[in-house]
């Protein structure tokens, strides 16, 4: 009996348990703040914009030479997709739209807003729908209901630069504006990593994140074990387990966590350009 016991004081007073126990501890607390949080209802309407630039600043050396969209002629030519959903977790219905700030797209300044398509709905009972309502620069978005994670993707030719020059403004009642989330690029996971990229993890980046994870999952448990198995190394192996551990959750809100509800992925594949002859018009899918 005093030996178990002796064993027991021992497996206690170990600086691993005090340190698992520690971020067990920790962990509960992040869980329970996490699930009073998403049990909180709220409506939150989000958005995001990407942008591929055709023609930019276009002089031509040629007096007989100009370039025309639907025979106007054009110096900048830019297609921008825009991504509308409700991130929160209570429905965001057509009476919920401010009847003094609708949703509105429009363009800055001289752009002009060339054509718009929706090319894809989350739940075509939604019946999102784009107006015209102001000659080649505004456009007015509705819809009947936005279910958590329901939106649909807009593609927006313009004269524009960038998807800088369009705006997407409005007032959602008990929500306020229209939250802008900026997402990464599969651009940026080529420039960081060209080496590692594969057919693959090009086409779904969240292979790529999977892979990062994994090493660094790995890598931190390497250090634990040089912790417990090493007599000589272990400042080694706390310094090999924390420096990857920490960097796993970053990983995974970078490389893996959905920026956008899983319906509406298509926003994240790259273009795919086809351009309707009609200036709006709402696509099912």
């Amino acid at each position: 009996m005093d030996q178990f016991l002796v064993w027991i004081n021992k497996i206690c007073s170990s600086p691993i348990i005090t340190i698992g126990s520690f971020l067990l501890a920790l962990f509960g607390i992040i869980l329970a703040f996490v699930f009073y949080i998403k049990s909180r209802k709220s409506k939150k309407p989000f958005y995001s914009l990407k942008s591929v630039n055709i023609i930019r600043d276009f002089s031509s050396v040629l007096s007989d030479l100009e370039i025309k969209y639907q025979n106007e002629s054009v110096k900048n030519l830019t297609i921008t997709k825009i991504v509308f959903w409700n991130g929160g977790n209570e429905t965001i219905r057509n009476n919920d739209i401010a009847f003094a700030n609708p949703i509105t797209i429009s363009s800055k300044g001289e752009f002009k807003i060339l054509n718009a398509d929706i090319i894809h709905q989350s739940n075509k009972d939604n019946l999102l729908k784009l107006t015209e309502i102001k000659n080649d620069q505004s456009l007015h978005l509705s819809f009947d209901f936005l279910d958590q994670g329901q939106g649909g993707v807009i593609q927006v030719v313009h004269t524009g630069k960038s998807f800088k020059d369009i705006v997407v403004r409005g007032t959602i009642k008990g929500a306020g504006n229209p939250v802008l989330k900026k997402i990464s690029a599969i651009s940026n996971i080529r420039m960081l990593f060209p080496l590692l990229l594969t057919p693959s993890t090009i086409k779904n980046p969240r292979h790529f994140g999977y892979l990062i994870t994994a090493v660094l999952i790995v890598s931190s448990l390497l250090g634990v074990l040089i912790v417990i198995f090493s007599e000589t190394e272990k400042a080694f192996g706390w310094l090999l387990s924390l420096t990857y551990g920490f960097l796993i959750i970053p990983s995974y809100i970078i490389f893996i966590k959905r920026k956008v509800p899983k319906s509406l992925q298509i926003f994240e594949e790259d273009f795919e350009i086809e351009v309707s002859t009609n200036k709006t018009n709402a696509a099912d899918s």
